[in-house]
């Protein structure tokens, strides 16, 4: 460990402090040694691609259950005959 890292953990009063890694985007939590995402556009790209897939899977969902009524109105048609 360098000395720098070394005087930044053994500070008591220091609780929050973070030292850049070697891939820029993230930071190294001294303390947790807690790895952090750094690049708010990267984290807002993410969440737009969540929702975005949220809201097709709950579309795909809607379509699956629609499809089952139209099954059992069809299979309901056919037992009448």
């Amino acid at each position: 460990m360098s000395e720098e890292y070394e005087s930044l953990i053994n500070k008591p009063e220091v609780h929050h402090v973070n030292v850049q890694t070697e891939k820029p985007g993230f930071t190294r939590n001294v303390h947790s040694k807690a790895l952090l995402a750094t690049d708010v556009n990267a984290l807002n790209a993410h969440r737009n691609r969540k929702r975005v897939y949220q809201s097709q899977n709950e579309e795909i969902n809607s379509i699956k259950s629609e499809v089952n009524e139209i099954k059992d109105m069809l299979r309901q048609l056919l037992d009448r005959k």
